[in-house]
């Protein structure tokens, strides 16, 4: 089962329910912010960078856009995705809690560039939480951006193409296109 879509999960499920039941029971409950690393899904090429939900608590959601700046990637993205209420980002909503996501590779891998990226983007949300001295590891900016540029999306966003067959991008991911 696809682990972000069982929750709030089940003490007698499947194992991944049983797995989901465990992150809201034990781990959730410790946790202050949460923040849930992905390596793109299997269909997905996604310029590296943070996703969280529109919050209707305007302090919360200011507190999110600092932690999604710190990230330093290209991108960042507002997203009110179809169909959260079965995801670990609704459970830790609903909490109270900082929940983000960071997509940070493309299409389920992981290549040296993406986890080197993912390594200074730890490091850059450890020096703004206050975990780490910011003397042990700069900031380190990524791409041509000096802050992400904010993107949102709401669930009309996600459009599904309208017949069968092969994707194929006349650019790369992240690149800018010029009218015409």
């Amino acid at each position: 089962l696809d682990l972000n879509r069982v929750f709030p999960g089940d003490p007698n499920g499947h194992l991944t329910e049983v797995i989901a039941y465990w992150m809201v029971e034990e781990l959730l409950p410790r946790a202050d912010i949460v923040i849930d690393f992905h390596a793109g899904g299997d269909d997905s090429f996604l310029v590296p960078g943070p996703i969280c939900h529109p919050l209707e608590d305007r302090t919360l959601q200011r507190r999110l856009l600092d932690l999604m700046r710190a990230f330093k990637t290209p991108c960042a993205l507002i997203a009110d995705e179809p169909k959260a209420e079965t995801m670990w980002d609704a459970q830790v909503e609903a909490a109270g809690k900082l929940f983000l996501t960071a997509e940070m590779g493309a299409a389920g891998t992981l290549t040296p560039t993406s986890l080197q990226m993912t390594e200074h983007t730890i490091a850059n949300i450890l020096i703004h939480l206050g975990m780490q001295d910011a003397n042990a590891n700069e900031y380190v900016p990524w791409g041509e951006w000096d802050e992400p540029k904010l993107l949102t999306t709401s669930k009309t966003g996600f459009l599904p193409l309208p017949k069968a067959g092969f994707f194929i991008p006349s650019v790369p991911v992240g690149e800018r296109l010029e009218a015409g």
